[in-house]
């Protein structure tokens, strides 16, 4: 088996699904057996850069690239081939031939009838030649992250990313922007750093009601309304919170049964009588920052299927008055 010499080239950064040259090589054995198909080896390509396949129909060698090259790492590639069957070499000699039944042969691998070891395997040196083209823009540091609070002030510095261009022998201008920036170039000139920025809360809203205003049956048993707190900001500056009463006059007319949780009720005493009330609430966040809101309660007479205030008692009473006179 004779394996000839060869070179050839590729551009930087091709697929690996281009072959980079075919390695001829001549058998005397019988087509398409064992003894006749080739098996190729490579040899000085530490970073594993290449591979080699037969081609069932003309038995060359096809190299590929492996994996990507790149011309900053070197414009040359020097590695060596060689070949071999698939079936190890062999001879056979006749140690007798009887009238009836097989023939005596002994079969010896690895060396000639005559005892002399075969040839070394053919091996070729093969050049790789890596063509120059214009390689994208790179980040330094691809990605960064950071943390910063909610209602930064415009303008404000952030971070700084670096870029470098591996290119020895095209222009090395840039141009930057920021947003989502496809390539549409073949192959892409553009490099992409990415920003990632964690919002941190601040306690910038203030507690609020759901409704501010309710209205209640009057009942010689303690009578009863829900109120709702909610808070825009996040964990920890939000509920459960703390609802407080205000004012002198709410002592022994109103309370609240439980001061902490996201809803409480506010409950009427037996001195509350029919009409409307103008509350102050106070409720806080976990960090202790709230706000006085104003309740609107209104307290009816709910007998009869009506829900009627003490304004609205007298105005009948008034008016039944004026009929009668």
């Amino acid at each position: 088996m004779m394996l000839f010499q060869a070179a050839g080239n590729i551009k930087e950064r091709e697929s690996s699904d281009v072959p980079v040259l075919r390695l001829q090589v001549s058998d005397q054995d019988t087509k398409g057996t064992d003894a006749w198909k080739a098996k190729y080896t490579i040899h000085r390509d530490k970073d594993h850069n290449f591979r080699i396949a037969t081609d069932p129909e003309t038995n060359e060698g096809v190299l590929f690239v492996g994996k990507p090259l790149d011309y900053e790492d070197g414009s040359l590639r020097n590695l060596s081939v060689s070949v071999e069957n698939e079936m190890p070499y062999f001879s056979c000699k006749i140690k007798g031939c009887p009238v009836t039944g097989l023939w005596d042969v002994v079969t010896t691998w690895g060396t000639s009838l005559t005892g002399i070891t075969p040839p070394p395997l053919p091996n070729r040196q093969v050049t790789v030649m890596v063509e120059d083209v214009n390689n994208p823009p790179l980040f330094t540091h691809a990605v960064k992250t950071m943390m910063e609070e909610e209602n930064m002030k415009l303008g404000r510095y952030l971070e700084k990313f670096t870029a470098i261009d591996l290119d020895r022998s095209h222009a090395s201008t840039f141009m930057l922007d920021w947003g989502f920036n496809p390539p549409f170039s073949q192959p892409p000139m553009t490099g992409t750093g990415t920003l990632n920025i964690h919002i941190k809360d601040q306690n910038d809203k203030l507690p609020e009601l759901e409704m501010a205003t309710m209205d209640m049956c009057l009942s010689d048993e303690p009578s009863k309304v829900n109120i709702t707190a909610y808070d825009l900001d996040g964990e920890p500056y939000s509920g459960p919170f703390y609802f407080q009463p205000q004012g002198d006059d709410v002592k022994g007319k109103w309370r609240i049964d439980s001061d902490n949780g996201y809803t409480v009720n506010l409950e009427k005493e037996n001195p509350v009588y029919a009409d409307h009330y103008n509350l102050l609430l106070m409720v806080l966040d976990q960090q202790g920052q709230g706000a006085l809101h104003n309740l609107s309660v209104t307290v009816c007479d709910c007998s009869g299927g009506q829900l009627q205030s003490r304004q609205g008692l007298w105005n009948q009473d008034w008016s039944e008055g004026l009929k009668e006179n």
